[in-house]
């Protein structure tokens, strides 16, 4: 699988979907620093969007790539993992490489938003992440979480179930 998704190497952490596990391979992390970010980065980020979403996922990440930051990212991502060439063998469509993409970024930024190392960010995929942006990123990520919610709740009221979650659950459960 990570193969497929442009992977070399040893990964530092993993989230399974299946299982819901995360992994930390303490073999390929150097620091406890960048054990809390991979661990921030498998919960908070891949596992909570999941929980949360479900079968949603993909419309709130095609939702989230409209911010600039994210998006930035996310081709950063793309780039480096080169998962156009995996779109050109035919492993696997375009959309779906970019979602993935986008939700390692998302993972990524609410592991910046945690820990508050927006440093990370820009060494790794060359995308600064000022103190403006950072506020901005903040407010992205609150308004990100008010319209999950919003659709978290619409999704049980058309079920017919009471709406109850309110922004704090949302980030709860992302995090």
């Amino acid at each position: 699988a990570r193969e497929a998704q442009g992977f070399r190497g040893m990964p530092s952490g993993l989230f399974d979907p299946e299982t819901r596990q995360v992994y930390i391979y303490t073999n390929a992390i150097k620091s406890p620093e960048r054990a809390v970010w991979t661990a921030l980065h498998e919960i908070a980020g891949h596992d909570g969007l999941r929980a949360l979403l479900g079968k949603d996922l993909d419309s709130a990440l095609d939702l989230a790539v409209q911010n600039p930051t994210v998006k930035a990212i996310a081709d950063a991502i793309y780039a480096e993992r080169k998962m156009q060439a995996e779109v050109a063998r035919g492993a696997r469509g375009e959309t779906a490489q970019r979602r993935i993409a986008v939700e390692e970024a998302l993972a990524e930024l609410a592991a910046a938003v945690r820990t508050g190392d927006f440093a990370r960010i820009e060494f790794r995929y060359g995308v600064p992440v000022g103190e403006g942006v950072r506020a901005k990123v903040e407010r992205s990520l609150t308004a990100f979480i008010v319209r999950l919610r919003k659709l978290f709740n619409d999704l049980l009221a058309g079920q017919g179930l009471p709406r109850y979650f309110s922004d704090e659950d949302v980030r709860a459960l992302l995090e």
